[in-house]
């Protein structure tokens, strides 16, 4: 299994901009993410850092690093550079992990 994190600080008050990137719709099909082969889930998690900043954690998981550099290659060579020109967004990282074991 293989996971990319997606990690924002966000100035406080704007975590709901960065999660709606990434929740669907009511009423909307799947996005072209859940839809590539490999897709397995995402996780979205929100943590308020101080009275002027909040955290945003978007977790995807992926069957292997390979499904997710499918993906990647095809939707989001320009979506970190997108995000860290947002005025809200005050800083954006992305990393990648391999899932070794289970507990």
């Amino acid at each position: 299994m293989f996971v990319q994190m997606k990690y924002f600080i966000v100035k406080v008050g704007h975590s709901y901009k960065v999660i709606d990137c990434f929740v669907r719709k009511y009423g909307e099909g799947p996005s072209i993410m859940e839809q590539q082969q490999g897709f397995l889930n995402k996780e979205l998690y929100v943590k308020k850092v101080d009275t002027n900043s909040e955290e945003v954690v978007v977790l995807i998981y992926w069957e292997s690093e390979a499904h997710w550099k499918n993906y990647d290659n095809c939707i989001s060579s320009n979506e970190q550079l997108q995000f860290a020109q947002l005025d809200y967004i005050l800083e954006c990282c992305y990393t990648n992990f391999q899932v070794k074991g289970e507990v």
